[in-house]
């Protein structure tokens, strides 16, 4: 009886490795759930990656993505939120603040919107490609 008990320690050890064990390996899994249409197990890798690395803006700004897609806007704006405050100076800032301006304009908080797309622009997003996917959402409203 003994015997069999260590044999399954030893499988559950050995499928514990096997899975993503750094916040990188999670954000990247919950890339490819959220590729493939599966958004809940996305968010859920993605916050495995934040709980290891709570300075990851990738993540965040992922997870926010992943809000957004599944129209909870009040999420992702936290989630692109502190991809911003985490990173400011990362290069692609420019993504969090294009996708809270989406957000935000999802909420009818068009203001708001307003500041981000400026900001957005500012750090080298589209403006055109920006405003047509605002009007979008605005349109759906």
């Amino acid at each position: 009886m003994m015997g069999h008990n260590i044999g399954i320690v030893v499988l559950l050890a050995v499928a514990l490795a096997c899975g993503p064990s750094s916040a990188a390996e999670h954000n990247s899994a919950g890339v490819k759930h959220f590729e493939a249409g599966r958004v809940e197990e996305a968010i859920a890798a993605y916050s495995e990656a934040i709980l290891l690395d709570p300075n990851s803006a990738q993540a965040f700004y992922n997870r926010g993505q992943a809000y957004f897609t599944i129209g909870q806007p009040e999420k992702a704006v936290t989630d692109f939120t502190r991809a911003i405050e985490v990173d400011p100076a990362d290069r692609q800032v420019a993504l969090a603040y294009a996708g809270r301006a989406m957000a935000y304009t999802l909420m009818g908080n068009d203001d708001e919107a307003q500041s981000d797309f400026a900001r957005a622009v500012r750090g080298g997003f589209e403006a055109r490609r920006l405003l047509s996917m605002i009007d979008e959402i605005k349109a759906q409203r």
